[in-house]
């Protein structure tokens, strides 16, 4: 039994050849956008690999060990009502549509699975979700002219963004992954990210079948208090040479950028304990370190002194003298 498959949606010869289970590699050539698979048998390419316990082929093709995801198998595709629904192919069944079958084949995803973030009050809120679709030649599904994927922000039943892919536009479609780029006006701290296969037109696109396995993604927004999208901000905070002459291993492990901001004159910053380690955990205490501002490239400003606790978060306040106008790059520096 033997078969021949084509590549398709960016994946190579050589990617079909990799990932699949069936047949045995050695049983797979690899051509210029081809593979061709033979060998396959039921009781050693196929029943073991499902791991069913049968070398009967009907029983094999209806088992529920046979993963639905792989982009070859012996089940398909197909839309009912509006949905898109899997079923096994039709009788009689057919040893080569095992050829090419991935049994570890991964299903859709939407990428992250939830969103925690900041966004100053005033400024647009950015997202860059990834939709990651895995393996599934989603364009040749019986009944449907699936030719891209559409990303949707909303604030309850408020749509705030959106952004289309075509499958065939290199720049958002890579392999089987989409990759979008949101920028919005918002005031909300509940948002969600919804995904849907979409038919790509001259005027924009169509919408068509939800994606299978990808449920609404939450995105939690933290509101930063300042007022614009150009506030002064802390443009980095770094370890000054005295306390690389004190422990010349040391790391400073402050907190997320999003956490430290200026409003007004108030510079609010979060580090953590020094760690010399490299193991992610503070580890110096009774340590007292001079802290410094420098704005815009200047002289640094000494604005005080901290000492980093053992393994908790430890915050640090202070007015810088003269204060902060919007565009203002403030550099944080610990240690002489």
């Amino acid at each position: 039994m033997s078969k021949r498959l084509y590549t398709y949606a960016g994946f190579t010869a050589q990617n079909l050849k990799n990932r699949a289970s069936i047949p045995s590699q050695a049983d797979i050539t690899v051509g210029s956008n081809y593979i061709d698979c033979s060998s396959v048998d039921i009781p050693s390419e196929i029943r073991d690999v499902i791991g069913e316990g049968s070398n009967d082929l009907g029983t094999i093709y209806l088992s529920a060990k046979v993963n639905k995801w792989s982009g070859f198998g012996p089940r398909e595709w197909y839309v009912s009502g509006g949905v898109l629904l899997d079923r096994p192919r039709s009788n009689p069944y057919d040893m080569a549509n095992f050829c090419g079958y991935n049994h570890n084949a991964i299903p859709p995803i939407a990428s992250p699975a939830a969103w925690n973030v900041s966004q100053t009050v005033g400024a647009n809120l950015n997202l860059t979700p990834e939709l990651h679709l895995r393996e599934i030649d989603w364009q040749i599904i019986s009944l449907t002219d699936i030719t891209g994927v559409l990303c949707e922000v909303y604030n309850g039943t408020t749509l705030m963004a959106s952004q289309a892919a075509s499958f065939s536009n290199a720049l958002v479609f890579n392999g089987s992954s989409a990759y979008f780029d949101l920028a919005f006006a918002n005031t909300s701290t509940t948002l969600t990210i919804k995904y849907q296969f979409v038919r790509m037109t001259e005027n924009g696109y169509a919408k068509t079948f939800l994606i299978p396995n990808i449920v609404n993604t939450p995105v939690n927004v933290t509101m930063i208090t300042g007022g614009g999208s150009n506030l002064p901000y802390i443009n980095d905070i770094k370890l000054g040479l005295g306390v690389y002459d004190t422990y010349p291993t040391a790391m400073l492990m402050y907190g997320d950028a999003a956490g430290n901001n200026i409003s007004g004159s108030t510079i609010n910053f979060t580090i953590k304990g020094i760690d010399t380690d490299a193991d992610n955990i503070g580890d110096v205490t009774g340590v007292t370190l001079n802290v410094y501002a420098s704005k815009n490239g200047g002289a640094n400003i000494n604005i005080g002194t901290i000492r980093p606790a053992r393994s908790n978060t430890v915050s640090f306040h202070q007015v810088y003298p003269g204060g902060f106008v919007l565009y203002d790059s403030v550099v944080i520096t610990i240690g002489d």
